[in-house]
């Protein structure tokens, strides 16, 4: 796995309610949860979980967004293969 863009990860503190995972990124690598009123994103590692991203829906869906399309960018989608997402051509997004 590639470098994420510009995150910040650090350990998961459970604690702030009932966790609900709503959504996971192509393979797992990212999971988008709710939890106490707040959203977060967690990824697995061999030492636990990491979060980040906590807060409102707006900022904490945006770091998702570019957390899951450089993934895929990386991870998934062929060389050749024009990059989109959602529908959307994104040869020329920095």
């Amino acid at each position: 796995m590639t470098a994420d863009p510009v995150v910040m990860w650090e350990p998961y503190q459970p604690g702030y309610g009932r966790l609900r995972v709503t959504e996971t990124s192509c393979c797992g690598a990212f999971e988008w949860v709710c939890q106490g009123g707040l959203f977060v994103i967690l990824r697995s590692m061999g030492n636990g979980d990491e979060e980040t991203g906590r807060g409102v829906y707006s900022e904490t869906r945006a770091v998702w967004d570019k957390l899951v399309f450089a993934h895929h960018s990386e991870n998934h989608a062929p060389r050749d293969a024009p990059r989109t997402w959602r529908g959307v051509r994104t040869d020329s997004l920095p």
